[in-house]
């Protein structure tokens, strides 16, 4: 089947910014720990360390990136993790559509103040209210 002159760009988007957040998903949370051991410290050791380590994540990105992008494009293709992604695409999907309803219903009815609650408890209640 011949796909239409504006679906590989928009594949090529989805796909961009898939591997990019899956990216961001991995890289992460070693940066932030990494943020708070330097964080604070000051010294020519300390510069270098952080070299050395950012240095290190930059080679292994490197090193790892054709295989890491190869696992991502097997998972996107369904080849890998079918059994999890299948539900939850079927899952996000419905709770999309429901955030859309959700977000006309606001959007026409007006949205109630979360009144100074902390941001997990303005989180809890937009999940709650899904």
């Amino acid at each position: 089947m011949h796909k239409a002159h504006w679906e590989e760009p928009v594949e090529a988007v989805a796909n961009a910014l898939f591997y990019l957040f899956a990216l961001f998903i991995v890289i992460l949370p070693p940066l932030a720990w990494l943020e708070n051991v330097f964080s604070g410290r000051e010294g020519a050791g300390w510069v270098v360390a952080a070299i050395i380590v950012f240095g290190g994540i930059g080679v292994l990105a490197r090193v790892f990136s054709g295989l890491f992008a190869d696992v991502l494009d097997r998972i996107r293709q369904g080849d890998l993790l079918r059994w999890l992604f299948v539900p939850l695409r079927a899952f996000s999907a419905v709770l999309g559509i429901y955030g859309v309803l959700k977000l006309e219903y606001f959007a026409i009815h007006g949205m109630p103040e979360a009144g100074g609650a902390s941001w997990s408890d303005i989180i809890w209640q937009f999940l709650t209210a899904l």
